[in-house]
């Protein structure tokens, strides 16, 4: 009906969809409530990954949320063989939810593991602090340089309604964002990624 080809879509007989209740302040800052407890998404496996998955010219698109347990973090590092062996990109916007890792605070190591495999990365300025020891001004740069060494081919660097940093192994720049009366920015990380790999 919308033009989503649902051929790779697969359902769990019985396990519950994951849900996330957001809730705005006075201030319009956002907390999220999850409930996530053996949901589908958690016990999807490597053995449902198609071998024809990707083919060359496709984007697998993956966020950290995918990380948080061992066996859909080991089903998303299989999503990336197959991607990368197809020849497809592979895109990871770093929206780190602490809340759904174990002692609500999310695995550093893990995190930076699958950073480092992306070709196109997509941050917000809080996102990439977590990111790194030391929060200066030199060691961030020096962290996103070592990424474009790895391999990145696109890093973008998003912080609120200021400028918007972009890096490539050739270039980096600022652009500004668009000015907009604000009322809700839940899913404007989404929407901004969905956008930069239309593009």
């Amino acid at each position: 009906m919308y033009g989503v080809n649902t051929d790779f879509l697969a359902k769990h007989p019985s396990a519950k969809m994951a849900l996330a209740f957001v809730i705005l302040d006075q201030h319009g800052e956002r907390s999220f409530s999850f409930h996530r407890d053996n949901s589908a998404d958690l016990l999807f496996s490597t053995a449902q990954l198609p071998n024809d998955l990707f083919s060359t010219g496709d984007i697998l698109h993956i966020c950290s949320n995918t990380l948080t347990e061992a066996a859909i973090c080991e089903s998303t590092q299989a999503s990336i063989l197959l991607a990368k062996d197809a020849g497809a990109r592979v895109s990871f916007d770093v929206n780190l939810r602490h809340s759904l890792w174990s002692g609500e605070l999310a695995d550093i190591a893990v995190v930076n593991h699958f950073v480092g495999q992306a070709d196109v990365l997509k941050f917000s300025s809080y996102k990439i602090n977590c990111l790194v020891t030391d929060k200066t001004s030199s060691v961030i740069e020096a962290y996103v340089q070592g990424l474009m060494h790895k391999g990145t081919q696109l890093l973008v660097v998003t912080n609120d309604g200021n400028p918007i940093h972009y890096y490539t192994s050739t270039f980096q720049t600022v652009l500004a964002a668009p000015k907009a009366e604000v009322l809700d920015t839940t899913a404007g990380g989404d929407a901004f990624s969905r956008g930069l790999l239309y593009l």
